[in-house]
């Protein structure tokens, strides 16, 4: 099975250069735990954060609300989505990635999304997860690995210069 990573490059607290392979990851709100896969915002109840952390946390919530808004124009397409349904985890994956395609096909056949699709879609709310592997077996995960993969991440955005605040005007 091939991975999927990318190689970010940047500069370490010394200043340094230095590289780090970066896995696929998802991105987490405050209420879930750091894990390799999985990186949350910088929380600051050990005090104020720092500038590095407060542009991480920028970088981390502009890219969920991205995501966000995707899975609920994909359910305003698909209201069939906004229940939940009891079926296997498996045929409810490949249901939700059934609409993906459909709905990324019809956006490339012009067929418009209208917005009074997306009126009473609620936003997408905080699920738990678990650790477990395709074959339901629970994976063991260093803690150590999330925590080089997200100051690598803090890095790189310190890096790449001051963010552009948008018009949050609606």
């Amino acid at each position: 099975m091939q991975r999927l990573y990318k190689t970010i490059a940047f500069l370490d607290a010394t200043g340094q250069p230095n590289s780090l392979q970066l896995p696929p990851l998802v991105l987490a709100d405050s209420a879930f735990g750091l894990e390799p896969w999985q990186m949350n915002p910088y929380k600051s109840d050990s005090g104020p954060l720092t500038g590095k952390q407060r542009r991480f946390n920028w970088y981390h919530s502009s890219a969920r609300v991205v995501v966000e808004h995707a899975f609920g124009r994909l359910k305003g397409r698909f209201r069939l989505l906004l229940r939940t349904h009891k079926t296997s985890w498996k045929l409810g994956s490949h249901s939700v990635m059934a609409a993906m395609v459909l709905h990324n096909y019809l956006g490339l056949e012009n067929d418009d999304f209208l917005d009074d699709w997306a009126e009473g879609v609620e936003e997408l709310g905080s699920h738990g997860g678990s650790t477990e592997d395709a074959g339901g077996r629970a994976e063991a995960v260093p803690l150590e690995a999330a925590m080089v993969y997200k100051e690598g991440l803090t890095s790189l955005f310190m890096q790449q210069g001051r963010p552009v605040r948008r018009n949050r005007n609606r």
